[in-house]
This record gives C-alpha cells, structure tokens and sequence, in this order.
C-alpha cells in the first residue's frame, strides 16, 4: 500500500494513494515497480538474443520470484498486510473505498486509496465486482503440477537446460500422465513436473505413490531419490478481460490476448502432430512400436515419417525460442504521442519468433551498445535510460535538444535526462547499431519514458521543436 500524507479522523479508514491486492507476480511486479519510481503503496540463434539485450536471460520461477519482488517492494516503502482478504470496494469519482478483513483478528477496516489494482489471480473478485466482461472459450484440458526434490546434476552434464519434454512412445504409458514436462526450479535438485493426460482421459487426482512412479519413469534412471514436496492441480483455460481499467480500478490479473489465443490453439495442434508423428497417440503398444521402427527405417515410408517429424520440430521450436513475442509489444496508448509519427512500421519476419527494433512511440527503447572516448567498458541504451526519469537520445546538430529538455523539465517538474552519440558527443556509437536504428536523423531525438517504452520521436531539429516536445510530453503525461 503506498502511503499518503492525509489523515482521517476515523481509525478505521485508512489513507492511501494506491491499493494492490495480490503478490503474486503482476501484483509484486508492480509493487516492485512502483516503488523503483518512488510511488508507494500499502533456442534461437544465441546472437539474436545479444543484439536484443545487454543482459543475459535468467529463469525465476514464481516460487523464487514473488519473494524477491515483495521484498524490494517493502525495502522501498510499500507496506504488505498478509492474511487479508478483500470483501468489497466503492468507486467514486475521487478515488476507491475498500473493505478489508483481517483474517487473523477478524477485523474489519476500510482503505481509502485513489487506485485500487487488481492483482488477485484467476477468479478476481476485483475484476467480478468491477464488472469486467470477460471473453472465455472452452478449456484446453488438465494438468497436474508435482513439485519433488531430485538430484539430477548427473543428467545434466549431457541435457543442461531448464525445460524437459519427455516423450515415452516406446512404453506404455497411463493414460493420466502421457506426456511429462520437466521443468527446473532450483538446479540442479527442486523441479516441478507437469504431468498432460491423453486427450480423453477423465480428470482424476492419483496417489502420491502413483505420482512419484511416474515422476521416476520418466527421469529414467531408478537410482535416483524422488521426494513429493506437493500437487497441485490447473486448467488450461483461455480467457480474456474485454477491458483491464474502469474508473480508477484496474486488473492485472487477466493479460492474455486474442494473439496468445492464436499461439496457445496453434501449440496444442503442434503437439498433437507431434503425439500423431510419433505414434503415440497409437491404441497399443505394439502399434506404437512400429511406428518407432519405421522412423528409423530404410524405406520411402521410414523417410517421409522423418520429414514430417522434422518439420514438427521445426514448428514447435518457435513456441520455445519467441524472441518476438517476448520484445516486439507496440502500444497505441495516450500515454506516447504517435499523431505525427504516421503509419506504425510493418513487421518484415515473423513477429512471434524475431525480434524486430525500433524507436516508434510505443516500442521498447533499442539497445545498442555506447562507449566513451576514453577506452572504458561499454554502455547500453538501456543503461542510460529509466531510473524513474525521461530521457532523451539525440546526435550532432541536436545540441539544442538538451537545452529545451532542460528547460522543459524545470517548467514541468518532470525529471528528464538528455544524451547525445556519435562522434565527441557524450557517447560513442560504437558498432554504429544506434545509426541503424534510432529511427531519426542526426539532429532528430527519441524520448523515452521510464519504463523504457519510446514516447515520442522528432526527425530533425527544426525551431518549432521545442514546442513540439513540450505537446508530446504533456500529451504523455495527460497535462492538458
């Protein structure tokens, strides 16, 4: 809860800005977030990935993520009131009333905040009350989530990776558990196996023992010792909130898009040409068994399975390695000023699997490695940018672009910092990636927000420009 300087004359109500309910990933991000702006509350070619990035990829699992997340968030002032429920919230329009109970004591109390985010999972009360029409389709099928202890570091000096599907068509597998994916949480000995049932398979918890025969089947190697830590059950649902804000209620619990629909419709058909290629969906095992004998098999019918299976891999490789869909967000928001920018440039590659750059309002903010003059180590774009503040990227023949951020930023109380690259300017373009991608002129600038999300851009310095950034900002900022 991020705290307010007003009081209330009554204990009960307490004062806030803004109100997060739920710490799990978007709740604590956002937390996380916000406190970094001082706004408090109670297998893809491995360059690619370089060129997108100075920062190498790491893999969090939620059960080690929303404790780092929580933490920065209370070491920078937000207040976390745990074992607290949400009964229901009022919306006027100066801000949201909400009724809390503490389920310890059994205390009822109300905050008064002037946001209220809904970060409260997959049923949100927030988003039911809020009246948040939602778009579902039918459940995609069911899974079983087994967290167990095993040391599998011997395994992995050959098959080092965070993610493992294992497939089985050359045994008889139960229907209940087909299909395993294996999934690291702490290398190389906690993991979390996730069991899919065959397509019509009824929807049936097993015993622990069954669950731990199963987890060993599919490790392969009966000398290991498996401990069940817990199960956990989940549906593969796809549902969509129509709108994610009302008012000055917001939900975060509910992100999912039309486009992932496509993407989660479009893997399941993969893994079933996948199941179908290699035979297991097959009745029987010896039926199964020929089709893995023919895979290897010296016959036009032994070549043909092979291509079809080839090309299977090829397609589910994007749904591992989406660089794409990871980096290529384009908002079209009040919130970055794209009026004079003209048509949003058109993807040229597949948008799922390759990262396509650019400085247009509403994309990320590019990286590209900068360095000094001097010989020292290098900087990103990046780098430079966020912080809490605005920044600006120009070049030579921009000079003035500094001195009207400046200016700006006083009048406005906006923190905004001004770089300029190239040659005996602040920082050196040094592969000259920025020159191939900053999108503008020389003289032209690139505004980004502290979220690293481009604002704004300008082709060139010309002398409306300083007025021309002092509108998009205040556009930005909705300071009309």
């Amino acid at each position: 809860m991020g705290e307010s300087n007003e009081k209330s004359g009554s204990s009960s109500l307490l004062h806030i800005d803004y109100l997060i309910v739920g710490t799990g990933p978007a709740g604590g991000s956002l937390a996380a977030f916000m406190a970094s702006y001082d706004i408090l509350t109670y297998f893809l070619i491995k360059g690619e990935y370089e060129l997108a990035s100075p920062s190498e990829m790491m893999d969090l699992p939620q059960t080690l993520l929303e404790p780092l997340l929580t933490r920065y968030a209370t070491l920078n002032g937000f207040k976390c009131r745990f074992d607290t429920e949400l009964v229901t919230f009022e919306q006027d329009e100066n801000g949201v009333t909400t009724t809390l109970l503490d389920k310890l004591s059994k205390t009822v109390f109300q905050v008064r905040s002037k946001y209220l985010f809904g970060a409260d999972g997959a049923r949100s009360k927030i988003v039911q009350q809020a009246q948040i029409p939602m778009i579902r389709r039918p459940s995609q099928g069911f899974a079983v989530n087994l967290l167990f202890q095993a040391d599998l570091s011997h395994l992995m000096e050959t098959r080092k990776g965070n993610l493992h599907c294992i497939l089985q068509p050359d045994r008889e597998n139960p229907e209940w558990a087909v299909l395993g994916i294996i999934r690291m949480v702490k290398p190389w000995h906690e993991w979390l196996c996730i069991l899919f049932p065959a397509p019509d398979a009824p929807r049936e918890i097993r015993s622990d023992e069954e669950y731990l025969q199963r987890i060993r089947e599919l490790i392969g190697d009966d000398s290991v010792k498996v401990k069940l830590l817990s199960v956990s059950t989940w549906a593969i649902n796809e549902t969509v909130a129509e709108y994610y804000s009302k008012g000055n209620v917001a939900s975060t619990s509910w992100t999912a898009t039309g486009y992932s629909w496509i993407r989660a419709n479009q893997s399941l058909r993969n893994q079933r040409s996948l199941w179908e290629t290699l035979g297991i969906t097959e009745p029987t095992l010896e039926a199964r068994l020929k089709v893995q004998n023919e895979i290897s098999a010296d016959s036009p019918e032994g070549r043909a399975r092979r291509e079809r299976l080839s090309k299977v891999f090829r397609t589910i490789d994007v749904e591992e390695h989406g660089l794409g869909m990871e980096m290529n967000q384009r908002y079209v928001s009040s919130a970055t000023y794209q009026a004079d920018q003209g048509e949003m440039p058109a993807f040229t590659r597949d948008r799922v699997r390759y990262y396509q750059p650019t400085t247009y309002p509403g994309a990320r903010l590019p990286h590209a490695w900068l360095g000094n003059h001097i010989p020292s180590k290098y900087i990103s774009t990046i780098d430079l940018a966020g912080k809490g503040q605005f920044t600006l990227f120009t070049g030579i023949g921009g000079q003035h672009w500094k001195k009207a951020a400046e200016q700006l930023s006083s009048e406005l109380g906006i923190p905004i910092k001004a770089y300029s690259i190239g040659y005996a300017q602040d920082y050196k373009d040094i592969y000259l990636d920025w020159e191939g991608i900053r999108g503008v002129d020389e003289s032209g600038c690139v505004l980004v927000r502290p979220d690293y999300f481009v604002a704004w851009r300008s082709q060139k310095w010309e002398e409306d420009s300083p007025s021309k950034l002092k509108k998009a900002l205040k556009s930005v900022l909705s300071l009309h």
